[in-house]
C-alpha cells in the first residue's frame, strides 16, 4: 500500500504595527514617537546614520531635534504568541525643517529730545515673515525684518523681540530673538555763576 502523511500548518496571526511619528517637524522641537498597537515582546528603534538615535521602548521622544535626525527610521518588533515568536521590520521617514538663527541689532542708545530715531535690524536666512514687539505696545511686521522707532522717548527703553516664521512643505516653524534698546534723556548740567 502506498504510504501517506499529513501535517498541520498553524498560521499565527500577528498585529500589523505602524509607527506614530511626525513626517515633518521643526528643528529644535521635541519629536514624540511610538509604535502601535502596543503589546509586543520587544522593540528596537534605529535612527538615520549619524543621528545616534536608538531605543528599545514602545514610545519615546527625541528632544531638541536637529537636522541629523532627518531620514529613515527602522523599527524591529517581536511578538510572542503562545510558544511562537514572530518579528517584523518596518520603516518610516521623518524630515526636519530647518529653523535658522536670527541676527539682530539696533542703533541705540538714543537720546531724547534729540535725534532719537532708532533702527531695529533682524535677518534670518529663509524667513517668511518677521514680527516685532516691544515696550509701549510697540509692534511692526516689516517684510525685510528691519523697522524704526521714530522719536523714541525714554519710556521706549526695554527689550524688543522679533519672531520669524519658516515655511516648508506645508509646515510652519517659529524662532525668536531679542535686543535691548536704551533711550536716555538729556542730562541737565548745573551752571555755577562766578
Amino acid at each position: 500500500m502506498p504510504c501517506s502523511a499529513t501535517s498541520n500548518l498553524q498560521i499565527v496571526p500577528v498585529p500589523t504595527p505602524y509607527p506614530l511619528m511626525p513626517s515633518l517637524i521643526c528643528q529644535y522641537s521635541n519629536a514624540n514617537i511610538a509604535i502601535a498597537p502596543f503589546g509586543a515582546q520587544s522593540y528596537s528603534w534605529t535612527g538615520p546614520p549619524g543621528s545616534g538615535f536608538t531605543s528599545t521602548l514602545s514610545s519615546t521622544s527625541i528632544p531638541n531635534v536637529q537636522m541629523i535626525h532627518s531620514g529613515t527610521y527602522s523599527i524591529y518588533v517581536v511578538y510572542a504568541i503562545g510558544s511562537r515568536t514572530c518579528a517584523l521590520l518596518i520603516y518610516t521617514q521623518m524630515t526636519v525643517v530647518p529653523v535658522n538663527s536670527i541676527a539682530i541689532s539696533n542703533t541705540g542708545p538714543g537720546c531724547y529730545p534729540g535725534n532719537s530715531n532708532i533702527s531695529l535690524f533682524a535677518n534670518a536666512t529663509g524667513a517668511a515673515t518677521y514680527s516685532w514687539a516691544g515696550p509701549n505696545s510697540f509692534t511692526a511686521t516689516p517684510s525685510n525684518g528691519n523697522t524704526v522707532l521714530y522719536y523714541a522717548q525714554p519710556s521706549a527703553t526695554g527689550i524688543y523681540t522679533v519672531t520669524t516664521t519658516f515655511v516648508n512643505s506645508g509646515i510652519t516653524c517659529v524662532n525668536s530673538n531679542t535686543t535691548y534698546v536704551s533711550v536716555n534723556p538729556y542730562c541737565s548740567i548745573p551752571l555755577h555763576l562766578m
